[in-house]
């Protein structure tokens, strides 16, 4: 009978693998249960188990534009970990959005929310009235003693065409793993896959594109998996000139094929700088939220994570004391805490140990065949970025313009950097503009802040134009200055158009090509 087996329900006789343990009855580290329909506005059991790290619960709607949240989520003892919508203790509705929701514990530190509690917490979905119930998932994390044990985490990396190539994002994520994610959070860098995105993905020009882009990757692999998309430009002011955005907080990295399954990133040419934005933007795919906030009074619901007042975040956001955090919303840092590890290590977004001395869970494998939007084999057209830099960013303007730009904070970023050039914007950026040494995404953004000097009345056009001109003319110029020259002038100089059109062709850059004349074009012309 099944009570003196080794493991009950499953036959003893079947070990493949001769690891002693019956097939079908390995421990693994993370579980996935269908909860299937459930109704909105009505309470439902999740039954979370002993020695549980962490879970992360999703709701997903019948449409992709249909309301759905989390409204409610409460430990056994009746605690809200979530309550309308919100983190407890806080205001700021996060745990909702359009056709798809996640949200997790521990997101926070409380005591109610960890150590994670065994037995059955409440769940509760809400809507605008758009949906009366919605497909639920519930992930578990754990391990045979509740301690973490490390893991691997896979990632699928695609790129439109000409933004760069696999050797380079082979670098940046080979830097997101020595310098992040092994030695402070203790997971392993498991298999990497390159797909080609499709032309039209070179530019992403609103939410609902990239809502659609993390879709399409519905059946792309295996999971846990993180999917980076390496795009042109973000070029919809609704992004906030941001350089990075991820799909939630948390994200979808065990489920493809949903609004929140994965990140977008600009590339740089600046490998440290590039590793920094992935880094932040998996840290909300794993549930993490800014360190505080600019665009709202908020902070995140983690103890050891320091707060900034709200007059020095809006004025000089360098003297913060969270400033060193990775997860500042501006960020130039590279420190995670005590609890900002422990949300990552009860993630879902890798493959985790499940004991001591274990190896890391078998990839899931998805049935759903691979779309054709994106197809696994290397565009010819794709080229490296050079990297553009000899120095780092030294002063607080340079290192504000240099930093992590998230989109997640909704700032306008160009605003805030005006902020920090005080009553002379012009004498502050025109020398970052003209440093040679500096990295073509500073001096780029040094002009877009002129531009907006320009706007608001803080410095003249000719200066713009001139300024702009010169930075055209730069031997050391790439993407992002070209692009930035192309629309100041554009706006500012019609009359010069030809001549940074003519400097664009010169580029063979076929990014710009595309944001020029709607097609990819060829690298060799």
């Amino acid at each position: 009978p099944d009570g003196c087996d080794v493991c009950p329900g499953f036959d003893d006789s079947i070990d493949a693998d001769e690891d002693g343990i019956p097939d079908g009855c390995e421990r693994v580290s993370l579980t996935q249960f269908d909860l299937g329909t459930l109704q909105v506005g009505v309470s439902h059991s999740l039954p979370i188990p002993a020695n549980t790290i962490g879970f992360t619960v999703q709701a997903q709607a019948p449409n992709t534009h249909d309301m759905i949240g989390i409204s409610r989520l409460q430990n056994p003892m009746g605690v809200n970990i979530i309550n309308d919508f919100s983190m407890a203790g806080h205001s700021t509705q996060v745990f909702g959005g359009e056709g798809f929701c996640s949200a997790a514990d521990p997101q926070s530190d409380l005591s109610a929310a960890w150590p994670v509690q065994e037995g059955n917490w409440s769940l509760l979905l809400g809507s605008d009235g758009s949906v009366s119930n919605a497909q639920t998932r519930l992930w578990i994390r754990s391990t045979a003693d509740g301690e973490f044990h490390g893991g691997v985490l896979d990632i699928n990396i695609f790129i439109a065409p000409g933004v760069t190539d696999a050797t380079y994002l082979t670098q940046v994520v080979n830097t997101v793993f020595s310098t992040y994610l092994q030695p402070q959070v203790g997971l392993t860098q498991g298999q990497t896959q390159f797909f080609t995105a499709p032309a039209s993905v070179v530019t992403i020009d609103s939410a609902d594109e990239l809502h659609a882009l993390f879709i399409d990757t519905l059946g792309v692999g295996s999971a846990p998996a993180v999917n980076i998309f390496a795009v042109g430009d973000f070029s919809n002011a609704q992004f906030g000139n941001a350089i990075g955005i991820a799909g939630g907080i948390p994200g979808s990295a065990m489920l493809h094929g949903t609004s929140q399954s994965g990140l977008a990133f600009v590339p740089s040419g600046d490998v440290d700088a590039d590793a920094m934005v992935l880094v932040h933007e998996m840290g909300h795919m794993g549930g993490l939220f800014h360190t505080t906030e600019i665009d709202i009074q908020e902070q995140d619901p983690l103890s050891d994570t320091p707060f900034c007042p709200w007059a020095t975040i809006t004025s000089t956001p360098n003297l913060c004391p969270d400033a060193a955090n990775l997860m500042f919303p501006v960020a130039t840092g590279t420190l995670l805490t005590a609890a900002q590890i422990r949300v990552l290590q009860g993630s879902t977004m890798y493959r985790g140990i499940a004991e001591a001395g274990g190896t890391p869970d078998e990839p899931l494998q998805m049935t759903v065949p691979l779309p054709l939007a994106f197809a696994p084999f290397w565009d010819p057209r794709s080229a490296p970025l050079p990297a553009l830099v000899s120095r780092n960013p030294n002063t607080p303007l340079e290192r504000y313009l240099g930093a992590v730009w998230c989109a997640h904070s909704r700032i306008n970023h160009l605003k805030a950097a005006l902020r920090l050039t005080g009553n002379s914007p012009h004498n502050a950026l025109v020398p970052i503009i003209d440093d040679e040494s500096l990295s073509d995404l500073v001096r780029s953004r040094a002009l877009k802040v002129l531009g907006l000097g320009v706007e608001t009345r803080l410095t003249k056009s000719p200066l713009l134009v001139a300024a702009a001109l010169r930075l055209m003319k730069s031997p050391r110029i790439g993407r992002h200055g070209l692009l930035s020259v192309w629309k100041i002038l554009g706006r500012h100089s019609p009359c010069s158009l030809s001549a940074i059109t003519s400097r664009i062709r010169r580029s063979r850059d076929p990014v710009l090509h595309f944001m020029l004349y709607g097609r990819v074009g060829n690298t060799a012309m």
